[in-house]
């Protein structure tokens, strides 16, 4: 499998998340469940969320491929983390090229405190969705399609490690599930 190949499986699994959110969407305009609500919302809020959770997957091994910055870099449609921070770096390619593990941890940890309220309202809103509509099971999609990410983001620099599986799963529910079972908690 070519690195083109790997990447088609990580656009094709972030394809899904996004039908899934799409979905979701819909069910909120249809119902007039939010006033004034605008679709590009919640999409801009799963982009952060997927870049969020590869970010913190590529560091779980100690290393930062430039592999691994182009695929957060292209993967995602509606958002970007780095403009997001107002980073003076052009994107995650360049930083995995050009800088040290600790300068990328560092904007890591910046990308954390900045996407942490717009990535905890996507599952808090949609954990709340999901309980007024039982039709889906949105969640699991949602994780299924991470998982299929993830597995396509290990391969993409080569060198697939358990630990980077390891840390999606444990920031996967510490940033989507948990969030969406506090939105579920209060339908």
């Amino acid at each position: 499998m070519t690195i083109q190949d790997v990447f088609n499986e990580g656009i094709r699994a972030y394809n899904n998340g996004v039908a899934v959110v799409n979905a979701m969407n819909q069910v909120i305009i249809d119902n007039a469940l939010i006033e004034d609500f605008e679709a590009k919302y919640p999409l801009a809020e799963f982009d952060l969320l997927v870049q969020y959770v590869l970010l913190e997957t590529a560091l779980a091994d100690g290393r930062f491929s430039p592999n691994e910055g182009q695929f957060i870099d292209k993967i995602t449609d509606t958002a970007d983390i780095i403009k997001l921070m107002g980073a003076d770096t052009p994107n995650w390619t360049w930083l995995a090229q050009n800088k040290g593990l600790d300068t990328i941890r560092n904007y890591i940890s910046k990308v954390q405190d900045l996407a942490r309220p717009y990535i905890d309202h996507f599952g808090e809103m949609f954990g709340l969705l999901d309980k007024i509509d039982t039709s889906r099971a949105y969640l699991d999609e949602l994780i299924e399609s991470f998982k299929d990410l993830t597995v396509s983001f290990c391969y993409i620099d080569g060198d697939p490690r358990e630990e980077e599986a390891s840390r999606c799963a444990e920031v996967l529910s510490k940033v989507l599930i948990q969030p969406w079972m506090r939105g579920a908690s209060r339908a």
